[in-house]
């Protein structure tokens, strides 16, 4: 691992995909993340593609490392019976209600719904007024603007959900005041445990 834009880093998100050869690990539980000094590190661990035969083909790993400016650290990948994972300090626990999806990663809390965010919470301080959406908007030619906050019908589902990373997913139409829509969004809202930080993906359709 590699830190390459001289900064240093602590609890930075890692997230990794990696193969096992056909026959080698049937179970996720088995496998953990080890520094060069022994420290295992909390990983989560989610299956991709299995081989013929049932066993794991591709996993998709998660784990936080702290790192230095510039720095290059060795990482080992161990599984097997004897590997016990190391359990996360902190957790994000997410809950799915209906067309909400409330999340919290420790010092970050937001409420996702009708397109994006209506409550963001960071380090006990609300950063929505009431009754406000966090969302992005466009302007049509003529004037009209168009939010992705005003899809009545948005669909909200939790994508992936573990206890170092999250992702929510919204699916809706831009939509004026109105209610004329136009063409389509996705957005994704990706949380990691114990962080204030999120990485939002935002997809005109």
């Amino acid at each position: 691992f590699e830190e390459p834009t001289g900064t240093s880093r602590s609890a930075w998100p890692v997230t990794e995909g990696f193969p096992f050869p056909k026959g080698v690990l049937h179970d996720v539980r088995p496998v953990r993340i080890v520094e060069e000094d022994g420290r295992a590190l909390a990983c989560q661990v989610q299956p991709l593609a299995r081989w013929p035969d049932g066993s794991l083909r591709w996993v998709l790993l998660d784990f936080q490392t702290d790192v230095d400016a510039g720095e290059s650290k060795r990482l080992y990948l161990e599984y097997g019976t004897d590997v016990s994972p190391a359990a996360p300090e902190q957790a994000i626990h997410i809950e799915e209600t209906g067309r909400t999806v409330t999340a919290d990663t420790g010092p970050l809390q937001v409420k996702a719904e009708r397109g994006f965010l209506s409550q963001v919470v960071l380090d006990g301080e609300s950063m929505v007024a009431e009754g406000e959406m966090i969302g992005p908007w466009f302007t049509r030619a003529d004037g009209r603007r168009f939010r992705a906050t005003g899809d009545p019908d948005c669909e909200v589902a939790v994508e992936a959900s573990g206890p170092l990373r999250a992702v929510i997913r919204m699916t809706g139409r831009h939509t004026a005041e109105d209610g004329e829509q136009v063409f389509g969004f996705i957005v994704r809202v990706t949380l990691w445990a114990g962080r204030s930080d999120t990485q939002i993906e935002y997809t005109f359709v």
